[in-house]
């Protein structure tokens, strides 16, 4: 719900006129992605609530590229790792750690928009940045499919 909610925050912004939100998904989705993961492991979910917010604000508001795409990492692992250990389980489980390959699937696909961002390239010239427009949104609506699927499994697990 998490993750929906940061899409929509952003679309809505962008719908309304503000052009300058591009790291604002960025700065946002992968800490509080990896917030929720380990709150389910752990019992300080307001501590690792702040940290995740401030995390996101400090990338937002500095656009601190490089500690952006370190956190994607970190993310997409911590997805992987999840899903890999759930895949182990019984089968109740193993319909879950669909979503969480799936998410990191799609985290992925969003972590190369920004490192072509850092490249000096004009990337608003090229021909590429189409296909990857176009697999960015293959990607998020097969994620966004999955998740809708297995959502009711997902959120009662």
């Amino acid at each position: 719900m998490i993750y929906f909610g940061i899409w929509a925050v952003n679309s809505f912004l962008y719908e309304i006129g503000l052009t300058d939100i591009f790291y604002l998904v960025h700065s946002f989705t992968p800490p509080i992605l990896s917030a929720t993961i380990i709150y389910k492991n752990h019992k300080h979910f307001v501590l690792i609530a702040i940290v995740a917010v401030i995390y996101g604000l400090f990338g937002y508001l500095f656009q601190l590229n490089i500690p952006i795409l370190f956190m994607y990492y970190f993310t997409i692992g911590l997805l992987l790792k999840t899903g890999y250990l759930l895949s182990k389980e019984r089968s109740h489980m193993l319909t879950i750690s669909v979503v969480y390959i799936v998410l990191a699937i799609d985290l992925f696909a969003t972590m190369l928009i920004l490192s072509m961002k850092l490249t000096d390239y004009n990337w608003n010239a090229s021909e590429l940045i189409k296909y990857v427009h176009l697999t960015r949104v293959s990607i998020f609506l097969t994620t966004l499919t999955v998740m809708h699927v297995k959502l009711r499994r997902f959120v009662l697990a």
